[in-house]
């Protein structure tokens, strides 16, 4: 027989979040009685997540994931596409033109918008990482 949402939690990668269905399946079913090991083994999920959800219901009365925390991101995904871009039309750019090129570059100012590192990060995640720019 299978179990309630299959096809999301064998879709789900290893230690992902469980989606606000299977998050609401469980406190249902802990409202009815099951433990969290049966709830966790008709999931395929951990116990622990099983716990984490019931005890953030009976905490804060939501079962809404957070905000992630931490610092966001100086580029998007818009401009770090655009610096990529720039990059691969021209290897071996310079930084100051690359600024310029990709719209990183703070015209009230006259610097940059971001750093050196950040575009060598940025390269560094993607094939562009051997370039010299």
């Amino acid at each position: 027989m299978r179990s309630f949402c299959t096809e999301i939690s064998r879709n789900r990668m290893p230690g992902g979040e469980l989606s606000e269905a299977q998050r609401i399946y469980i406190l249902a079913q802990a409202e009815a009685g099951c433990g969290t090991t049966e709830i966790a083994a008709r999931l395929s999920c951990s116990r622990r997540a099983v716990s984490n959800v019931i005890h953030r219901w009976e905490t804060e009365g939501t079962y809404i994931k957070r905000d992630r925390i931490g610092r966001p991101p100086k580029l998007t995904s818009r401009d770090r596409r655009q610096l990529l871009r720039v990059v691969k039309r021209d290897p071996r750019i310079e930084y100051s033109a690359l600024y310029r090129e990709a719209n990183l570059w703070d015209s009230n100012t006259s610097r940059s918008t971001i750093s050196r590192a950040t575009i060598q990060r940025s390269k560094a995640q993607t094939i562009y990482h051997q370039y010299r720019s």
